[in-house]
């Protein structure tokens, strides 16, 4: 279940034009006239070019981004991507595999962790490590382990060992294969690139609510506001709070996000922008339950076997 509230201004445009109407003869009027098709317009001075204000600046101009910024995608399927060549060049000409997760599919599975998205990427698997506990954001693709040094964020190295939460991601791009050594970490599995939530031109705000099984409870904010009359400095901030339990006792995770992002736009062709983030995860870590002389049903798969006051990770990423 997930309640949503969303407020979005619009800008309406009234054109008004004039009109020009041919004078009729008035009764008793002996000057005789052409027919509309013989008549000629008198020929009119053309409008004065229209001086811009330069203190105006075209917000949407900037804010569309150049050919090296992945855009936005309505929808599930992305025709572009600029994982593979630095631009936003069509998948169809690019010699490689790209996968991409978009925003509506993230939103539509009610993604909660990044372990969900690989369901949508073809190849992809969940690691464990050595000790059989759950590596965060790990994966295998094609056989080979992703670690925190094939993850990019907004093309550049994100070598984070916490949680990603999903709240300010626009779209995941996965670059398969070899092509990866385009960003010189020369691993054979691929590259994940995440491409962040910007401020836009027109204001929102959006609320939202997520409740299910063992206790989970989600609140999410996503507000964008203009700073200046103008719309020269704009800014956006995607906040989440989370905390669940699982099927397994005493298994748990709560999480405190913040991600503000600010844009300064200079003028016509250049903005600034500044992304901050903030996360707070804490759970408990679940390395499964053992087997009791080869068999591994001899204990319930609810019960919690590790060590209830020290195996809690604590982990901040600022």
């Amino acid at each position: 279940m997930r309640v949503a509230l969303s407020v979005r201004s619009f800008v309406f445009i009234l054109s008004l034009g004039g009109a020009a109407a041919l004078a009729q003869s008035q009764p008793g009027d002996t000057t005789p006239t052409l027919p509309e098709t013989n008549v000629v317009a008198e020929p009119t001075a053309p409008a004065p070019p229209q001086v811009p204000n330069p203190d105006q600046i075209r917000i949407p101009s900037v804010l569309q981004g150049t050919v090296f910024q992945a855009p936005p995608v309505n929808g599930y399927n992305a025709e572009t991507s600029t994982v593979g060549t630095m631009v936003n060049m069509p998948k169809q000409y690019f010699p490689g595999t790209i996968d991409t997760v978009t925003r509506d599919v993230i939103n539509n599975q009610q993604v909660l962790f990044m372990d969900d998205l690989i369901r949508d990427i073809p190849g992809a698997v969940k690691a464990y490590g050595g000790d059989g506990v759950i590596r965060m954001d790990q994966f295998f693709v094609r056989g080979f382990e992703v670690t925190s040094q094939n993850w990019r964020k907004d093309m550049y190295l994100d070598p984070t060992f916490v949680p990603r939460d999903p709240a300010t991601i626009e779209r995941l791009d996965v670059l398969k294969g070899p092509s990866s050594v385009l960003y010189g970490a020369a691993q054979p599995a691929g590259t994940f690139n995440i491409t962040t939530k910007r401020p836009t031109a027109d204001p929102f705000a959006t609320a939202g609510f997520m409740t299910g099984s063992f206790g989970l409870q989600r609140y999410t904010i996503d507000a964008n506001s203009a700073v200046t009359a103008d719309k020269s400095v704009l800014v956006r901030v995607n906040a989440a709070y989370q905390d669940n339990y699982s099927y397994r006792a005493t298994v748990f995770n709560e999480r405190e996000f913040v991600a503000p992002v600010v844009s300064w736009a200079l003028d016509d062709d250049t903005s600034l922008t500044w992304a901050g983030e903030y996360q707070h995860d804490v759970f408990r870590l679940d390395q499964g339950i053992p087997a009791i002389n080869g068999n591994p049903f001899a204990i319930g798969s609810n019960v919690f076997t590790g060590d209830p006051n020290g195996d809690t990770a604590n982990y901040y990423s600022y």
